[in-house]
């Protein structure tokens, strides 16, 4: 049986929000830099 979605805790929230306006990564998001990373041919 799976969980249901729903909205994180108000204080995970306000972590997550406070993480993303300092540009940290947040669980849950994109990480650009491991994005470029990862596509590229790492022999080069």
């Amino acid at each position: 049986m799976k969980a249901a979605l729903t909205e994180p805790e108000p204080i995970f929230a306000a972590l997550l929000q406070l993480w993303q306006e300092a540009g940290r990564y947040a669980p849950g998001g994109t990480d650009e830099e491991w994005t470029i990373l990862t596509r590229r041919y790492p022999w080069l």
